[in-house]
């Protein structure tokens, strides 16, 4: 575990804020040059990416530390230190979708051509993020005794690697969503299948998870959201497919 990579007299350099750095400059980097030759105006993606970034921070951190209020009300000035870990990706995926459906109505774009473009590279994003928990120490699995576990050093026992888990299920969608993408039948499906396979993906892991409190009937609040979002995912889905415009039209 490296939670600093370097250190530049009073400057620090912390590994979970420069693998997040780098997951959303790859992602932005391979959409502008992806969709160079389109018709889509390389300054729309990087003010959209921006507003993106922006709303994704905030509601990360709202959601994490709403959760973790009690701490943080004794500890006021460690909800402005992220470089410590402690963003709730629900929470950011939340308010970065609203963030982008009001800068493109503003611009008078649609909104679900645009989304099924960047979502695919969300997830790009946040597999080389988790790279960042890993090296942090945080979002770690529940005590295993398995050829699985891995011992961290602010642990007295060996756990699940739950971020590797994640960062590896992220690569994988982000490689099925963009060869759908490209034989994709109406605008808003591959975002829809974003959240299906995200919604999946988290609720399965998250049983492995050991540093999340357990709800009813033995969930985490990120299983109950992750319930939401496959819910809401196969429903709108199905809307879409039966109403929405074709890709042809």
């Amino acid at each position: 575990m490296h939670p600093i990579i370097c250190e530049f007299g009073p400057i620090t350099v912390y590994s979970y804020g420069l693998l997040l750095a780098l997951g959303f400059l790859t992602a932005i980097f391979l959409i502008t040059q992806k969709y160079k030759a389109s018709d889509i105006d390389s300054g729309l993606v990087s003010d959209l990416s921006i507003y993106l970034l922006i709303g994704g921070v905030i509601g990360a951190r709202l959601l994490h530390v709403g959760v973790n209020l009690k701490y943080y009300l004794d500890n006021p000035l460690e909800i402005i230190m992220i470089q410590h870990g402690g963003l709730a990706y629900q929470g950011g995926l939340i308010l970065a979708i609203l963030c982008g459906w009001l800068f493109l109505k503003k611009r008078k774009l649609n909104f679900l051509p645009m989304a099924d473009i960047f979502i695919p590279y969300v997830a790009l994003a946040q597999s080389i993020g988790r790279i960042g928990c890993f090296l942090n120490g945080c979002c770690h699995g529940s005590v295993t005794d398995s050829v699985f576990g891995m011992k961290f050093p602010q642990l007295a026992c060996f756990v699940y690697p739950t971020q590797l888990y994640y960062s590896f299920t992220w690569l994988v969608i982000f490689i099925i969503l963009n060869l759908i993408y490209e034989k994709r039948r109406f605008n808003g499906q591959i975002f829809c299948l974003y959240f299906l396979f995200y919604g999946s993906m988290r609720f399965l892991i998250d049983f492995l998870r050991g540093d999340l409190g357990r709800m009813w009937p033995g969930w985490t609040l990120t299983q109950i959201i992750s319930i939401f979002f496959i819910t809401l995912s196969i429903i709108i889905y199905i809307r879409l497919k039966k109403t929405g415009l074709s890709i042809k039209d």
